[in-house]
Order: structure tokens, then sequence, then C-alpha cells
């Protein structure tokens, strides 16, 4: 009995040893899964950093259609003040007589530059090239 008595003990011994062992692997295992993530902390900054920006293009996009509210105020102010003076001066239609603003216009390579400049001079403009096309001299 003295050797099984023994035997026994000795068995009890690894066992405890390898629940020792097993608990090890055990906090080991949840130390470096507390630790893991998917993502790294520069993504989460590189997140935050997205994330402000987004808020200020938000900002930006306000600020935006007020200018654009702004110029659209202008636009009708302007042809309000225009169409009231020349009434007033009893002119009917509106145009450039001075040859260097015809000129200064004609210069003009970017057809949408010419356009807007002939519709503001009261000139008409002959169609340019289109858009993105190289005009050579």
């Amino acid at each position: 009995i003295e050797g099984d008595f023994a035997v026994v003990e000795n068995m009890r011994k690894e066992i405890q040893h390898a629940y020792k062992r097993l608990m090890f692997s055990k906090n080991t295992l949840e130390d470096s899964l507390s630790s893991f993530s998917v993502f790294t902390n520069h993504f989460f900054e590189l997140l935050d950093l997205s994330e402000a920006d987004i808020g200020r293009l938000r900002e930006l996009l306000v600020v935006l259609a007020e200018v654009e509210q702004s110029l659209k105020l202008a636009e009708i102010q302007a042809k309000e003040t225009k169409e009231r003076v020349m009434r007033d001066a009893g002119i009917t239609e509106w145009q450039i007589r001075s040859d260097k603003i015809t000129k200064l216009i004609s210069r003009f390579t970017i057809f949408t530059h010419k356009k807007a400049a002939g519709v503001m001079a009261g000139l008409e403009i002959e169609e340019g090239s289109q858009a993105g096309e190289l005009t050579l001299f």
C-alpha cells in the first residue's frame, strides 16, 4: 500500500504541475488577447483626424452656401441697378464702344473667360474650342 500511496502522490504532483502550466498558459493567452486589436492606435488617430476634417468640410459647405446666396443676391441687385441706370439714362441696349476693351477681350485665350467677358461687355463672341482643347498661336 505504501508503494501505491507514493504513486498516487507522484500523480497528484504531476497533475498539480500540469494545472499550473495550464493556468500560466491561460493567463498568457488572456494578456495577449486583452491587448489585441484589429486596428492599430495609428489607425484610430487617423480616423479621428478624418472625422475632424469631415466636420470642417461640413462647416465649409455651410459657409459656401452662404457665399453662394450672397453672390446670387449681389447679382440680382447688380442687374436691378444696371436696368435702373440704363432706364434713367434712356439706354435700351448695353454696348461697349471702346476698342480697347474689345481688343482686350479678343485676346483672352480661354473660351469660357472670353465668353464671360463678352457677356459682361455686351459683345458677340465667336465660338471657341471645346473645353480642354489646346489653342496654338
